[in-house]
């Protein structure tokens, strides 16, 4: 059993390096059996069991054919995965030259140009892929962040509206909503939205922190507090707690 591990060299005064900066070193292990577990900390577990050999196929279909239009997309999410933007892009608008309409690309092409902060762009894909799929809760939660970043309401609220009927994407729409509302200065309903958003998603921190600034905001000192104690618990690091 072989471990490799990069560390800083011991005349660093910082802890935070570069890769190129760190020494490469690696040990071995004797181990007298094929079965054993090696705890690496960090949550991070290595299991040696060759028994437990799992059923998930490693390589793909002969006739899959990886230039169609959900041949392009799906590689253009394995590069999302990654965080290779530019090739994500240039995999959905391949899928699109393909498929003028298929929508899972033209979802991800409107979530890339908001990550862009091209957000008319998002908006135009995202009204794309309304005109195909009018209920599809990507497409509608793209669309609403779009339109709150261009400030139109409306436009924003019944994206997330639509958006909030799908389990994938409630929480995250109903969170939304109640920055909306905030924004408006309509206290009571973005109270209302950020509660259910945490009602679908226990852990949601940005719904939480919304919610304790409101009752702050009320005078509510104990709510406040105790949904500053549930952030802790979620993460202790986080910022939030000490601000309020």
């Amino acid at each position: 059993f072989f471990l490799m591990i990069r560390r800083p060299p011991r005349s660093t005064l910082f802890p935070s390096r570069r890769s190129s900066d760190l020494e490469s070193f690696q040990d071995s292990v004797s181990i007298n059996s094929d079965d054993f577990t090696f705890d690496a900390g960090l949550n991070f577990t290595y299991e040696s069991k060759p028994d437990d050999e799992l059923s998930r196929p490693l390589d793909a279909p002969a006739d899959f054919n990886g230039t169609s239009a959900y041949g392009n997309w799906l590689a253009g999410k394995e590069a999302l995965r990654s965080r290779y933007y530019d090739k994500a892009e240039i995999k959905f608008k391949a899928a699109l030259d393909k498929e003028q309409t298929f929508l899972p690309a033209i979802t991800e092409l409107a979530n890339l140009y908001f990550r862009k902060g091209d957000y008319e762009s998002a908006r135009t894909f995202g009204l794309k892929g309304l005109a195909i799929d009018t209920y599809d809760p990507a497409a509608n939660f793209v669309y609403g962040l779009a339109n709150s970043k261009l400030n139109r309401f409306n436009d924003a609220r019944d994206g997330f509206d639509i958006a909030a009927l799908s389990a994938s994407h409630r929480s995250a729409a109903h969170t939304e909503l109640a920055k909306l509302y905030y924004v408006q200065g309509n206290m009571q309903r973005a109270l209302d939205f950020s509660l259910r958003a945490t009602e679908t998603n226990t852990s949601n921190i940005e719904a939480l922190k919304l919610s304790a600034l409101i009752y702050r905001s009320q005078n509510n000192v104990n709510e406040a507090a105790a949904l500053l104690n549930k952030i802790s618990e979620i993460n202790p690091l986080n910022q939030f707690i000490q601000t309020e």
